[in-house]
């Protein structure tokens, strides 16, 4: 079996799926608590019926502010238990957001083959084309608002003007009043925060990548 061993020592054991190296969550937490043992990690569940979950990841450092923010979105039809994984595969890709076995799941990232911890789109609901592997974040970059206070305009100008805090207070805000109004959260709005998570998750994610080489 391969394994990985953290800066701190410890060996972890490493799953092949599909030919790729894979480090499952509770492994990533371990390397996490090693890493930044005064940081948290909440967890709750935004959207949760009968058959479906939307589960929210958020990693804070120890001034509290808001490092990674990740969602995934499961149904009973994926996996039975359903509100297990997706909680567990919001932590997930929290976690490689913040380099945490980021070159372990590619594929949680771009969305792209399903794995068990991975995000997947909405059923019925077709995503927008994701980027690949050379382009970076190129959709993401145009992709324009098509409601609230930000139509018309694109993640990017969005970033540009206001910084990525709005972006996250705005998603943070359209899930509370979903959640208030005791209403599931519409097409747009899921399409909205699927995409400026890819968005922002790439600038984390390079942040994220450069501090770490620094610690090395």
């Amino acid at each position: 079996m391969k394994t990985f061993k953290t800066p701190a020592g410890t060996v972890l054991p490493l799953m092949n799926i599909k030919g790729k190296d894979y480090l499952q969550v509770a492994h990533r937490i371990v390397w996490f608590r090693e890493t930044f043992p005064e940081w948290g990690i909440e967890t709750h569940l935004v959207q949760l019926g009968q058959d479906h979950c939307l589960a929210q990841a958020t990693i804070r450092d120890q001034a509290g502010k808001v490092v990674a923010t990740a969602h995934k979105f499961e149904d009973r039809k994926g996996f039975p238990d359903f509100i297990e994984k997706a909680e567990t595969g919001a932590l997930g890709r929290a976690l490689a957001l913040c380099g945490f076995g980021t070159q372990f799941c590619a594929d949680e990232l771009e969305e792209g083959k399903r794995l068990a911890d991975s995000p997947i789109p909405r059923p019925g609901h077709v995503a927008p084309e994701q980027p690949g592997e050379d382009d970076g974040n190129t959709q993401s970059n145009v992709y324009k608002i098509h409601f609230g206070k930000f139509a018309g305009r694109t993640l990017d100008q969005v970033y540009r003007e206001h910084g990525g805090k709005t972006i996250l207070d705005y998603i943070n805000y359209i899930e509370n009043s979903a959640k208030k109004k005791g209403v599931a959260l519409g097409d747009q709005a899921v399409e909205f925060i699927w995409v400026a998570e890819h968005y922002l998750g790439k600038l984390e994610q390079d942040f994220a990548q450069e501090k770490l080489g620094e610690r090395k």
